[in-house]
């Protein structure tokens, strides 16, 4: 879908239930990543419900930017323990996951889809 192309079929329950997901995914910095666990857990949930809307790619977008970040997380420890590298890589992943969920959130906020498969997506 293009990313300029607002939702045709919009329902509010669908966009209010990712607008909780983004919500949860904002939290991580006060959760210490437990929010985004409960996130990614619902995106799951609906993931299969939505499958044939442009709410998929948001629920794809959601799980894809929960494991990219997991995934660096885990890489970072040791980084951190051996040269000191963590602490770049965690800054670094901590601002690319919170962009992209202030931006996925902005996203269904205005109506509109996001691609799931570009690591950065600008407006």
């Amino acid at each position: 879908m293009n990313k300029q192309t607002p939702i045709s079929r919009i329902d509010e329950k669908a966009r209010n239930y990712l607008l909780i997901m983004y919500a949860l995914n904002g939290a991580y910095f006060f959760t210490i990543f437990i929010t985004p666990i409960v996130a990614v857990i619902l995106a799951y949930v609906k993931q299969s419900e939505w499958e044939d809307s442009v709410y998929r790619d948001h629920v794809a977008y959601i799980i894809r930017t929960f494991w990219v970040s997991l995934l660096v997380f885990v890489i970072s420890i040791p980084l951190i323990l051996l040269f000191g590298l963590g602490f770049v890589t965690l800054t670094l992943i901590g601002v690319w996951f919170a962009y992209r969920s202030a931006f996925g959130a902005w996203r269904i906020w205005q109506y509109q889809g996001v691609n799931p498969k570009l690591w950065l997506e600008l407006p």
